[in-house]
């Protein structure tokens, strides 16, 4: 994932630091691999876990299946009830096994999909990879498509 929808991934990603609490927020970034930026329990300023996310060079396939499986080792650990996971990416998976079957083990999954109601330009995909309502549905959450920067802020807090 690249240009915009990264972009928005990268506001949404620090809309959330702001609004939950230091060490109730897990910030998980995934390409060919997933990689805890800020672990879960992990007490950092809003303005470290962005730094940390904005360090991060875009590059490598989607990865969805071994960022929902961190996740859920994250939430596991915790063993706090109310843990939700908020996915944060274009809906598309490119690389590794379906992440569709992991969905199902979270308790509140939503998916923030930056591509909107649209199809990336320029995306050849099959549309079986096409996952985000899938993922939401079956993680017992709900779909938020974010067509635009504007349309950014009101989306995510419905979420936050």
């Amino acid at each position: 994932m690249g240009g915009e929808p990264m972009a928005l991934a990268s506001v949404a990603a620090a809309v959330l630091a702001l609004k939950v609490p230091p060490g109730d927020l897990g910030l998980i970034a995934f390409d060919d691999d997933a990689h805890a930026l800020v672990p879960l329990g992990e007490r950092v300023p809003p303005a470290e876990a962005v730094r940390r996310l904005l360090a991060r060079s875009c590059g490598g396939r989607t990865n969805l299946h071994a960022a929902l499986a961190l996740g859920e080792r994250e939430l596991a650990a915790r063993r706090d009830p109310r843990g939700i996971a908020v996915v944060v990416s274009d809906g598309l998976y490119t690389y590794g096994p379906d992440p569709r079957p992991l969905a199902g083990g979270f308790r509140g999954l939503h998916f923030l999909r930056t591509a909107g109601d649209r199809m990336p330009k320029g995306v050849w995909i099959n549309p079986v990879r096409h996952v985000a309502a899938d993922v939401a549905s079956l993680g017992g959450g709900r779909l938020v498509p974010v067509a635009s920067f504007e349309d950014l802020p009101r989306r995510t807090l419905e979420l936050a």
